[in-house]
């Protein structure tokens, strides 16, 4: 690090709030630090003619230690008699599925659907919101998934980078961590909005995503090797 340091040389990190962080190993000079998010293959997508489902969705490994997936299904307990025209899609797998599903069954939860493992894609165009309730996280790219095709993102503030994503309320919801009650409230807030609300919320979803385009990410790292050549 010190080699490093003395050299010139930059540490490249996920998102400027990673550096506490890094701190805590070794106190580099702060102009050799550097954050350049992970990027993302954005589709082009539109809000028009785009008729969504009275759907809630998961995407991610079915894991308790990291993904804290017992949450989902205690915020959907809480809300499924309140929203008894939705249904909740639950797109991947991992170690704990089975124990999931058969937890899904003994809680009496409704309208609720594991589909294992599945590109999705077309889920998020249909469903009106995605949820994230992990325990901690890197640079979650599900988000930004999620987010490009108008799929409002909810997360509990368990991680630092998850303000880089979201701003809450205007592209997203983040939810104090781990206050299911109050992640429950804030979702069925969302939903109970009027059409052009939570359009114009989608909208800022799409735009937000942009950042973390291809393009956008491949041209700040060229920013970066051209300063690093002059300097």
């Amino acid at each position: 690090f010190k080699r490093i340091d003395q050299n010139g040389m930059k540490v490249v990190l996920l998102s400027d709030s990673f550096r506490d962080d890094l701190a805590s190993f070794y106190h580099f000079q702060a102009h050799n630090v550097v954050s350049v998010p992970n990027p993302v293959n954005i589709d082009q997508f539109s809000l028009e003619n785009q008729k969504r489902e009275k759907k809630i969705l998961y995407v991610g490994r079915l894991s308790e230690k990291q993904k804290r997936f017992h949450s989902v299904l205690n915020i959907w307990k809480s809300i499924q008699d309140k929203l008894p025209d939705y249904s909740l899609d639950v797109v991947g797998d991992g170690p704990d599925r089975a124990y999931f599903e058969k937890k899904a069954v003994e809680m009496g939860l409704q309208r609720i659907t594991f589909h294992g493992f599945q590109n999705p894609t077309e889920y998020y165009k249909n469903s009106q919101a995605s949820l994230m309730t992990s325990n901690f996280e890197g640079f979650p790219m599900v988000l930004v998934e999620a987010m490009q095709y108008g799929c409002v993102p909810f997360a509990f503030d368990s991680f630092a980078a998850l303000h880089d994503i979201i701003d809450d309320g205007k592209n997203g919801f983040i939810i104090p961590a781990f206050n299911e009650e109050e992640y429950a409230d804030r979702l069925i807030s969302f939903l109970g909005e009027s059409e052009e609300q939570q359009d114009s919320i989608r909208k800022n979803c799409i735009a937000k995503a942009k950042i973390f385009s291809v393009d956008s990410v491949a041209a700040t790292w060229q920013k970066l090797f051209n300063e690093y050549r002059k300097g």
